[in-house]
């Protein structure tokens, strides 16, 4: 929902309806709030076990590019 890419936009966008930069203030404000909610929401993983990751590269058919 809130990227860094939409991020001016939206000020841009707020502060042109607005008028003035506290709707673009709360709207970092929501947004800081919301990145911090899913920051607590993320699991710890330190010690847990990997799933077995070994697959190998293979090359079943021969470059595109022309041998010389």
């Amino acid at each position: 929902l809130a990227s860094s890419a939409l991020a001016p936009i939206v000020a841009t966008w707020l502060l042109d309806r607005t008028g003035g930069v506290t709707a673009v203030a709360w709207y970092m404000v929501c947004t800081a709030v919301l990145s911090l909610l899913c920051t607590f929401a993320l699991h710890e993983t330190y010690g847990s076990k990997l799933p077995d990751q070994t697959r190998t590269a293979s090359r079943s058919k021969p470059p595109l590019l022309p041998t010389e």
